[in-house]
């Protein structure tokens, strides 16, 4: 896959993750939370990462169609990844083992795939 069909893959990704935790974050919450999730700042708190990944990747989309830098959008996308990681890492031992590895890899994976179409873009 080329550096643009990488970024507009993770910025769909992105929506449909986003999606999930802005609609359903009693559903979505708990995959990435655990037990955590069914507390009651857990909808609130997915819902706003929820809002600022449909932003991202509706930016990324976007310049990726010709509007804008998709450079920026997309590395955007890869830093905030990255800080997912970073959060989810520092609690990984206060999370369920298969809630962590779940948020683990699909930051981790965003953050590497972002980064290396953000570095071939224009």
């Amino acid at each position: 896959m080329d550096a643009r069909a990488l970024a507009r893959f993770v910025a769909l990704c992105r929506v449909a993750i986003g999606a999930g935790f802005v609609v359903a974050p009693q559903r979505t919450a708990p995959l990435w939370l655990g037990g955590i999730g069914a507390k009651p700042g857990a909808a609130f708190f997915c819902r706003i990462v929820g809002t600022r990944d449909l932003v991202l990747a509706a930016g990324a989309l976007a310049a990726l169609a010709g509007r804008g830098s998709a450079r920026q959008w997309v590395l955007a996308g890869a830093a905030a990844d990255a800080c997912d990681l970073a959060a989810t890492l520092a609690i990984r031992d206060q999370l369920p083992q298969l809630a962590a590895a779940n948020a683990i890899a699909t930051a981790g994976t965003g953050a590497l795939i972002g980064l290396g179409a953000a570095t071939a873009l224009d």
